[in-house]
């Protein structure tokens, strides 16, 4: 009998046993994923492509797989999910469809992800308690992938939503039995959103329902409504810094389109990364900064074009007008001035300092500075219109309207026509050469240095040399030639001998001095830099001056002693600087 018991039990381990299948709390059209078919899921009715469960890692594999039912109710939601942490990986495209119930479920903590995309499709239509994306009593989170879900009546609905950097678009066409559910309606708390937001559609809003002690959110539109069209959700990429400032502030691709974003900016100013083109229509940039921050325009971006189109100013009130360390062109029909600081850092009195290339082909550009025009570098000049100029400093000698260039400038089809009899002159200094441009009088050129086209048209100006007996009439006349305020006009009338207006074709500038002259005014015209204002008497003007202004009425931000020869008005006297 003993031996018959251990005989017995001797079989009992040694015949075959059949092993119970693990089941996981995944289940795909109705069927459950177990451990005999976790390893591929196209053993489940409805699955193609390539799909796995990994139960140690808890992450489901789509790799281009599909994912079908058509049955109703519960047994055909597309995928439900009641593992904790489960991780979805995606790869390639993949699609999820439930014909007549919801595409998914998700009853614990779950997580997309991969570079991959997944389309989910709830019903259309039928039963409308089934026709949903996913319901998500719990929470899911969207990490990086993209996402497309759609359905008859919520998008997405319930529970906690996280979205992080991530691409989905959401559909839901909402139901007349409830004004709460649509593209994203009923969830359980406004998402949270990292590094990524909606985009569309504009002007939404998320909208709060109580009910039966429960809180819902749902996302509502510009007109009140809940929301049925598509949610687009795109990650919010950190901004591309391009190498352009202004006024200390960088150009990027957020403010890139209207630059008038930036403080100090008026008037038309872009910049197209594409092409490397900033444009000025009609814009003036302003800085108060000092130093660094208050250069008008820093570039280095190789190969930089600069569009001119109409009047434009750059204007650095305590620093330089620009910088420029790359290769640049200025080009268009317009005009740019550029101002840098008058008086202050003399490190930073300058108009232009180019340590790189620049090119001016065909435009027209004027450049001041309280010690440097323009400075460093190279420059070529193609047919084009340029004065400069720089008041140099008693510090060093070769600082002024072209002062301490890298090279001698290049100039094709133009020339410098003003003023005559100027040099380069040579500087060596350690390792480096340095170029400035000299007068006749064998200082470095501190008065306006005009560039010309070689077949530009002589031009004139038009001078005022005293307005008679009628002061009245001839401010008039001022003001319609200048568009100066007739406040402006008068003033600028009142500071005879002075000139009116510059650059003046032959025809026009007689045909202003004539009305001029008409009109009881003492009147003439000079080629444009050549009429020098005499019979005024030199002045000695106290340091402390409080008020200068050029004839013109622009009022001057230096001391008296920095400035160039020529005549201005100082607390309001007429006062000729030698």
């Amino acid at each position: 009998m003993y031996a018959a018991v251990v005989a017995l039990f001797v079989t009992a381990f040694v015949l075959p046993q059949h092993v119970q299948a693990e089941n996981y709390n995944l289940l795909i059209g109705g069927k459950r994923v177990t451990s005999e078919n976790c390893g591929d899921l196209t053993a489940i009715d409805g699955v193609k492509g390539k799909a796995k469960y990994d139960p140690a890692s808890n992450t489901l594999t789509l790799d281009n797989a599909t994912i079908t039912t058509t049955a109703e109710k519960a047994a055909g939601v597309g995928l439900w999910n009641s593992i904790k942490d489960l991780k979805v990986v995606l790869i390639g495209e993949n699609t999820i469809t439930s014909e007549k119930s919801g595409g998914m479920v998700n009853y614990e903590k779950l997580t997309f992800t991969g570079a991959g995309k997944l389309t989910i499709t709830g019903a259309m239509s039928g039963n409308e308690d089934y026709c949903y994306g996913i319901l998500n009593p719990s929470t899911v989170t969207v990490d990086g992938c993209t996402l497309e879900i759609s359905a008859g009546v919520n998008g997405i609905t319930s529970g906690r939503w996280k979205f992080n950097k991530c691409n989905v678009r959401v559909k839901g066409n909402g139901t007349t039995k409830d004004e709460y559910k649509g593209s994203m309606g009923r969830l359980g708390y406004v998402p949270e959103f990292t590094d990524c937001k909606i985009v569309s559609p504009e002007g939404t809003k998320w909208k709060e329902l109580k009910k039966s002690g429960y809180t819902f959110q749902s996302l509502f539109g510009s007109d009140d409504k809940v929301v049925t069209d598509w949610v687009t959700i795109k990650p919010t990429a950190a901004p591309e810094n391009y190498n352009i400032l202004i006024g200390g502030k960088k150009i990027t691709s957020e403010n890139c389109g209207d630059l008038t974003a930036i403080e100090g900016v008026k008037g038309k100013a872009a910049f197209d990364p594409a092409t490397n083109t900033l444009t000025f229509d009609n814009a003036t940039i302003t800085t108060t900064a000092e130093k660094a921050a208050g250069v008008g325009l820093w570039t280095s971006v190789k190969g930089l074009t600069i569009k001119l189109i109409g009047e434009n100013t750059i204007t650095s009130e305590k620093s330089g007008g620009m910088v420029n360390y790359e290769k640049l062109t200025f080009t268009g029909a317009g005009k740019l001035t550029i101002n840098g600081a008058m008086s202050g850092n003399e490190d930073y009195c300058y108009g232009v300092l180019n340590p790189g290339t620049i090119t001016v082909d065909g435009c027209s550009l004027e450049i001041s500075g309280g010690v440097n025009g323009i400075t460093s570098g190279r420059w070529k000049f193609n047919k084009c219109n340029v004065r400069v100029k720089g008041n140099g400093t008693e510090k060093d000698e070769y600082k002024g309207s072209m002062g301490r260039l890298g090279y001698v400038p290049e100039f094709t089809d133009c020339k410098i026509v003003s003023p005559e009899g100027t040099e380069w002159k040579e500087l060596k200094k350690g390792s480096y050469t340095f170029q400035s441009l000299f007068g006749s009088n064998g200082k470095v050129v501190t008065d306006w240095v005009t560039i010309q086209p070689n077949d530009a048209p002589e031009t004139y100006d038009l001078v005022l040399e005293s307005y008679g007996e009628n002061l009245v009439a001839v401010t008039k006349i001022v003001k319609e030639l200048t568009g100066l305020s007739l406040l402006k006009a008068k003033q600028l009338v009142e500071s005879a001998p002075c000139i009116i207006k510059e650059n003046m074709t032959q025809d026009d500038a007689k045909e202003a001095r004539d009305k001029l002259l008409a009109a009881g005014a003492t009147a003439s015209i000079h080629l444009h830099g050549t009429w020098k204002p005499s019979g005024i008497n030199t002045q000695t003007v106290d340091t402390a001056a409080k008020a200068i202004y050029t004839l013109q009425g622009v009022r001057l931000n230096t001391k008296f002693e920095n400035l160039p020869a020529g005549v201005y008005i100082v607390n309001g006297k007429k006062v000729l600087k030698k």
